[in-house]
């Protein structure tokens, strides 16, 4: 996220000369100059980009090869959009700009490489068209978050692989420019007001928002579907975002109904496993005063057998016995309740470290059921 705003703009109105044969220094009427990759640097050779990530129950690597060239280039070129004339409607060149940034020709190659590795993937695993939507958002979601200070504007996605880092803009460009070249309806959601950028990709019923689009966070691991509950800065997305269409293409995600599951099976666990905390806490308070109700016995029954007072004495054994009953039903209750608890931390726990395999924890999910007994869904 950029805290000045998502794209940068420098406004130059159009320059009229009342009089010679030079009538305008600066075309007449609306006209934006997005931003490319030019040719501004020289870099020799090439750079060798090793990335590692996690998808469902591997450890994989891409390696790349880029051209030092493309990348210096990249980094050297302009970011902000020069607009001409008066506009009247800033959604157009915003929407513009970042198609540019998606769709600069220069970035083919790269893009051909990456997806010929990640094709490859898909082959050996046999993965369907929602897994390797999957693999692909894995694979943006891995790249480091940061958000360098003082940064006011996207980066080409060249420069998000080689540098294995970037904000959301930088991973939801990277990540969106590579679904539509695979075929996906991909769109960047722009969320204006909370300063916020991620992707969307079409799915099966009304989406996020009603926008027919899945959502997609690129900012860590979270499945596909599940929109971000709270962004770094600590806001929720409130707003209706911008819909930047990225690419052509028809293929949509049908899972985002198991991943929203698995989102509120994790929510179910964390909820039932501070109410199995809180009840702990008050079989504790119980077991402590027990305990000292035992040890308060045991002195009266040593006081009674001092003085040979064995009425007192037999009195005080059932008390004592009745006590330790208590107290050990209270323990069993206690460890019980323990289990139970450590059962639904567990769940959780575990997808919330799983955020990258959608099948493996859906399975994972049924046989904690299955196995634990435990309420989980209403």
């Amino acid at each position: 996220m950029h805290p000045q705003g998502m794209v940068a703009v420098t406004v130059l109105a159009a320059l009229i000369l009342s009089a010679g044969c030079i009538t305008s220094l600066i075309p007449a009427g609306e006209r934006a100059d997005y931003p490319s990759i030019d040719d501004v640097e020289t870099g020799e050779g090439t750079i060798s980009v090793e990335h590692v990530f996690s998808f469902q129950d591997r450890e994989l690597t891409i390696p790349l090869t880029v051209d030092t060239d493309l990348y210096a280039d990249a980094a050297g070129s302009r970011k902000s959009v020069v607009l001409y004339g008066d506009w009247d409607d800033d959604e157009e060149w915003v929407i513009g700009s970042y198609q540019a940034f998606a769709g600069d020709s220069r970035l083919e190659e790269l893009y051909g490489s990456l997806r010929s590795a990640l094709t490859g993937i898909r082959t050996s695993m046999g993965l369907t068209d929602d897994e390797y939507l999957e693999l692909m958002a894995a694979y943006a979601q891995s790249m480091i978050y940061e958000s360098p200070e003082g940064e006011q504007t996207p980066r080409f996605p060249v420069e998000t692989i080689v540098e294995g880092r970037g904000d959301c803009d930088d991973t939801s460009i990277l990540l969106a420019g590579l679904l539509a070249r695979e075929g996906y309806d991909a769109v960047l959601f722009y969320f204006e007001e909370e300063n916020h950028m991620a992707v969307g990709v079409r799915g099966p019923g009304e989406g996020f928002m009603a926008t027919g689009y899945e959502y997609i966070e690129t900012t860590g691991y979270r499945l596909p579907g599940v929109p971000t509950e709270e962004l770094q800065n600590g806001m929720t997305l409130a707003s209706r975002p911008l819909l930047i269409p990225i690419g052509g293409g028809t293929l949509a995600y049908g899972a985002g109904d198991e991943s929203r599951r698995i989102d509120a099976a994790a929510k179910a666990a964390r909820e039932y496993a501070a109410a199995k905390e809180s009840e702990l806490e008050e079989i504790d308070a119980a077991v402590s005063s027990r305990y000292d109700e035992i040890a308060d016995i045991r002195d009266q029954l040593e006081d009674a057998a001092r003085q040979g007072n064995t009425a007192k004495y037999n009195r005080l054994v059932r008390e004592h016995n009745q006590a330790v009953e208590a107290y050990n039903a209270l323990l069993a209750e206690y460890d019980r309740l323990y289990a139970d608890y450590e059962a639904y931390a567990g769940l959780n726990n575990y997808i919330a470290g799983h955020q990258y395999d959608r099948p493996g924890t859906s399975v994972y999910i049924r046989e904690w059921t299955a196995s634990t007994g435990l309420p989980l869904f209403s």
